[in-house]
């Protein structure tokens, strides 16, 4: 089993080094290698230049991400190098995300007085690294769950859930971090030492 872990996980339950440490070698026990999409380290770094408790998380997270890459127990996959995941991606952005891109609604929200210009620009990233994410699953929704706090409403259209329509559709499979905890029993084997815990 692989788990791909969104965004959201890092800054609101993975928040220390330490701890990302503990998962990914417990990932390497009870299945894989820990995978993170290059969207989601993306994400990270933005997350990173806001000087706050977030922005501490972001590049604490992405710095441990980064220098183990690619060392047995790190992978980050890039999108784009992968011919389907990138056509996948582009074509659920284009059927659930093209209102972020489109002009009259960014006007129109800028307008109203909902969002500034800058917010409006930005927009055309929001969720992105949730469907990534959904890219990879949906060829691989026997080996790959994702791992994620968000519920799966789309940006500006909350009666669209995104991993609903999926889980129908490719029967991807979403847990958030607590499930992921339970599933695993990763805080059980911190707590006793004898760690010979297969996946099931």
């Amino acid at each position: 089993m692989k788990f791909l872990n969104d965004t959201c996980v890092f800054i609101n339950k993975i928040t220390k080094p330490e701890l990302l440490f503990d998962i990914v070698v417990h990932y390497e026990k009870i299945c894989d290698k820990f995978y993170v999409t290059d969207c989601i380290m993306e994400e990270l770094l933005r997350i990173s230049k806001i000087e706050d408790e977030k922005g501490k998380i972001a590049v604490a997270i992405f710095n441990v991400l980064k220098n183990y890459n690619g060392k047995n127990r790190i992978s980050i996959i890039e999108i784009d190098k992968n011919e389907i995941y990138s056509k996948n991606l582009k074509d659920i952005r284009n059927n659930y995300y093209g209102h972020l891109y489109d002009r009259l609604t960014l006007k129109s929200l800028v307008d109203s007085g909902r969002y500034t210009n800058g917010q409006a620009k930005n927009l055309c990233k929001k969720d992105m690294g949730e469907c990534t994410c959904l890219a990879i699953a949906m060829e691989e929704p026997e080996n790959f769950i994702i791992v994620s706090q968000d519920r799966g409403g789309v940006t500006l259209k909350p009666n669209t859930n995104i991993f609903k329509i999926f889980e129908r559709s490719h029967k991807i499979r979403v847990w958030d971090y607590d499930q992921w905890d339970n599933e695993t029993r990763f805080s059980k084997s911190k707590k006793n030492k004898n760690k010979n815990i297969k996946f099931r």
